[in-house]
């Protein structure tokens, strides 16, 4: 299990090539083949995660280690605890297969049409995060609240929630040495941030793309190095659906003003850097009338669905004179 996952991981991150800013999609098409199979595994199903499975407590108020390491847990006397983390991939491991899955599946995006009809695993993976992840946080703030050994108030501040959080987080880093996902070592606010508004973000169906550019920016949490990478990628995805609106627009209208684009889309950054994220569209900045116009093509080097088709059929037919001339 843990092959194909961290053979995944590691494949949706070299996927993002940062100087130019790059998606070489040929490694997302590998990590969605590892990363379904994973998702395949009875074990891993979301129906298990759903479940909240419960054991009541003794009068301590203590719970037994879970077997695969860790901290004890904390209930009030008589009280339950929930048992998800005893799963042979704790929830926090499953939200951020779940957050892998829908990026990859963002990344490896070619028409802005597949991005409003999403599949129906991209749709629960998406639903199970945000919602078990809200869930998790909720969890996390009665427990730290509650805990017999806290001197602090049982109603906690956010600023004293996030400075607790990020001493338990670096905590768990030098002990485990693992990885600076956001999802295990990251802050409440920069899970609630950085993921929980984003998958709400993706799930409205009703928002445009250039209100997620919008929202996305004007919400995101202060950069650590546990959100670089994320945030790293999710720039990536919304710089491809930029680039992919451009196509679709580009069948009627061939021409738009760069600050029009601007405007549009909230881009701050350089215009180059949409169009170097994948070779959708070619494109020419030219100046008419004292004013700058982006010129919009079809890439010469992205072929037609007929040329595809064509040659698929010269393949098959090929494959077959070799047969006939093998006997």
């Amino acid at each position: 299990m843990n092959f194909y996952r961290f053979t995944a991981y590691n494949l949706i991150t070299i996927s993002l090539q940062a100087e130019p800013p790059k998606i070489i999609d040929s490694y997302n098409r590998l990590a969605d083949i590892h990363l379904k199979i994973l998702l395949s595994f009875p074990n891993l199903n979301l129906n298990a995660y759903s479940e909240i499975k419960l054991e009541q407590q003794g009068e301590t108020g203590y719970t037994a280690p879970p077997p695969h390491g860790g901290e004890r847990g904390f209930a009030p006397p008589g009280g339950f605890r929930d048992k998800r983390e005893d799963f042979i991939m704790s929830i926090s491991e499953r939200q951020e297969l779940s957050l892998m899955y829908i990026l990859n599946s963002l990344l490896s995006l070619r028409s802005i049409t597949k991005f409003v009809d999403t599949s129906p695993l991209y749709k629960s993976e998406l639903s199970f995060l945000a919602k078990s992840l809200s869930s998790s946080l909720s969890r996390d703030i009665d427990e730290l609240a509650s805990q017999p050994t806290s001197t602090h108030s049982s109603v906690v501040s956010f600023p004293q929630l996030n400075q607790l959080e990020k001493e338990k987080s670096l905590d768990f880093m030098q002990r485990k040495m693992i990885n600076n996902s956001v999802l295990i070592h990251g802050s409440y606010k920069e899970k609630l941030g950085n993921i929980v508004k984003l998958c709400n973000f993706l799930n409205d169906g009703n928002l445009t793309i250039p209100a997620l550019c919008q929202k996305y920016h004007s919400t995101i949490s202060e950069s650590t190095h546990g959100t670089e990478s994320l945030r790293f990628a999710v720039e990536a995805v919304l710089k491809l659906l930029i680039l992919l609106s451009l196509e679709r627009i580009s069948n009627g209208v061939n021409s738009i003003s760069v600050v029009n684009l601007r405007k549009l889309f909230f881009i701050d950054g350089s215009i180059e850097d949409v169009f170097k994220v994948k070779k959708v569209l070619d494109y020419e900045i030219q100046v008419q009338n004292g004013d700058e116009v982006l010129v919009l093509s079809k890439n010469k080097g992205v072929k037609s669905m007929d040329l595809i088709i064509q040659d698929q059929l010269e393949i098959n037919r090929l494959s077959q004179k070799l047969k006939e001339l093998a006997t």
